[in-house]
């Protein structure tokens, strides 16, 4: 897991959480890693985390089940839930933590939703069941009450948490293939679109399908096509309502148009990739205001780009294999040079300094003899 931090009296941080179990803040401009939270523990290693009411405050869903709230001014986290999951922990997982007004929104891997009240001592004050099983849960853009599930052979459902009875969408999967088999369905990631409402939502499958739904106009995906040949691991919306960015296992990143020329009439092109990582990419993130992209993955790498340029801009290395990645609010970056830039600048500095360091004055133009000079000085020569 990898967070990019922000605090307004120092430059920008990062704070991030690895497959060991460590948290860690870090400063995005050098690198450096300036504290370190928890110990190495695999049982008790982060799977979910999000902000809470500021970026000063994390929360954390463990492998056990449990949920911890760190304050970055703090020493160590706090425990403020035993049991988030509501399961049997060795057979369940986190698949989705979220934070909206004061309720801290969880959902474990057999589709169990819950609502806690961070005011009332984490009171559950709202609990459904929105699927069968569940790889990932999002909350939507507009409030805490809409949610998207899906995961493995379970499609994708919308609820809103105020009208549980059923859910206000449910996918309905494409037309079997030519030889009249079911499309499997295996949700990885899921995305609401930007100025939607959140009528249209976007999912990545681990069977390599790109899909976005539209709940105003049909069950079935306006789109279903395969931008990669590997399974998709991860999906995100860009400033730009048209723009998605998908990653997959195999550390490609793309960034994919959608065009809809008619009100049934959807298309997708892909306009090019984010070149660098190695391995799979284990999410991807735009930063809240600005045009940046930060991707993390297997390759223990932390890579933003500019999504305009698809150039990147910056690279950590951190040990650890990462799983996550959130910018926050900050709207300062800088953008560091690469290694041919500096030696050009160098370069002309010195030459710089090499001619006002010649004798003479300056402003005499200092010629370079020719062929034809030296043939004059040698014919003097001789003649002497």
């Amino acid at each position: 897991f990898f967070y990019l931090f922000f605090n307004s009296n120092l430059k920008m941080r990062l704070v991030g959480v690895d497959e060991k179990g460590l948290v860690k803040e870090v400063e995005l401009e050098s690198g450096r890693v300036l504290h370190r939270w928890r110990d190495f523990d695999k049982e008790t290693a982060p799977l979910e985390i999000c902000f809470g009411n500021s970026e000063e405050e994390v929360y954390l869903g463990l492998v056990n089940g449990s949920i911890e709230r760190l304050n970055v001014s703090h020493d160590a986290p706090e425990v403020v839930l035993e049991n988030g999951l509501k399961e049997d922990a060795e057979k369940d997982f986190f698949s989705g933590l979220s934070f909206s007004g004061n309720s801290l929104i969880t959902c474990n891997s057999f589709g169990q939703v819950s609502y806690y009240d961070v005011e009332d001592e984490f009171k559950v004050v709202n609990e459904f069941k929105a699927h069968v099983s569940c790889n990932r849960m999002r909350v939507g853009r507009t409030g805490a009450n809409i949610i998207a599930v899906g995961g493995d052979n379970c499609d994708l459902r919308v609820w809103d948490a105020e009208k549980i009875d059923k859910p206000i969408f449910k996918a309905k999967n494409v037309k079997n293939d030519h030889l009249g088999l079911q499309v499997p369905v295996n949700i990885r990631d899921i995305a609401f679109g930007i100025n939607s409402n959140d009528n249209i939502v976007y999912t990545a499958s681990a069977h390599q399908h790109f899909r976005m739904y539209d709940r105003r106009v049909r069950t079935r995906p306006m789109i279903s096509e395969k931008p990669t040949k590997f399974a998709l691991s991860c999906v995100s919306v860009t400033h730009n309502e048209n723009h998605v960015i998908v990653g997959d296992v195999r550390g490609n990143v793309f960034l994919l148009d959608i065009r809809s020329p008619g009100e049934k009439d959807v298309k997708m092109q892909t306009i090019g990739a984010f070149k660098g990582s190695v391995g799979a990419v284990r999410d991807v993130s735009l930063h809240p205001t600005l045009n940046y992209l930060a991707c993390c993955g297997l390759d223990r790498h932390v890579r933003v780009f500019d999504v305009s340029t698809r150039r990147q801009i910056s690279k950590f290395f951190l040990k650890q294999r990462q799983h996550r990645v959130l910018f926050t609010s900050d709207t300062k970056i800088v953008e560091k040079k690469n290694e041919r830039e500096v030696m050009e600048e160098d370069n002309k500095v010195d030459d710089d300094e090499m001619w006002r360091n010649l004798k003479g004055d300056d402003n005499v133009s200092k010629k370079a003899k020719t062929h034809h000079d030296y043939k004059e000085e040698d014919s003097e020569d001789e003649g002497r």
